[in-house]
């Protein structure tokens, strides 16, 4: 329950936050606040109630629709940006080779993301999980840098 009523108190800031129109250095500020108030949260509850129980199949399948998602928006932003070089230029040497650069961006991205599917089964959250905090971070690492792609 603790865990419970932190997020919801967290999840109130963030939507009170939307409508208070504040410079920037007070919002920053605020935001610091939320996000270190939201980490606490999880860190606090597994202090004292211990580890939250979890199910390596259900991370794995989370992960991999990540993973998913994050290759659909390299796909629409590969349409995009060759769209609008198109659309500007027609199809010039340039539009071509910004064509190809971009399709190339993507194939190397959705390799890599491949791979993290791959670092995503169950047994591998296993050892990961049984390796102690730090593992799990660095999954944590990897999938949040896989959407910001």
């Amino acid at each position: 329950m603790p865990l419970a009523r932190n997020i919801a108190i967290a999840q109130i800031g963030w939507i009170a936050l939307i409508f208070v129109n504040l410079p920037l250095a007070p919002t920053l500020a605020i935001v610091a606040v939320l996000v270190a108030f939201e980490m606490i949260g999880p860190f606090s509850a597994e202090h004292r109630h211990g580890p939250t129980p979890w199910h390596p199949h259900h991370i794995a399948e989370r992960y991999s629709l990540l993973v998913i998602i994050a290759l659909g928006e390299v796909v629409l932003g590969t349409i995009l940006t060759i769209s609008a070089g198109v659309q500007e230029n027609q199809w010039t040497v340039d539009a071509a080779l910004l064509a190809v650069a971009v399709a190339a961006v993507a194939a190397g991205a959705t390799l890599a993301w491949g791979l993290l599917i791959v670092a995503a089964s169950p047994a591998v959250l296993v050892v990961g999980y049984e390796a102690g905090g730090w593992r799990r971070k660095q999954e944590l690492v990897a999938r949040v840098s896989a959407a910001a792609v």
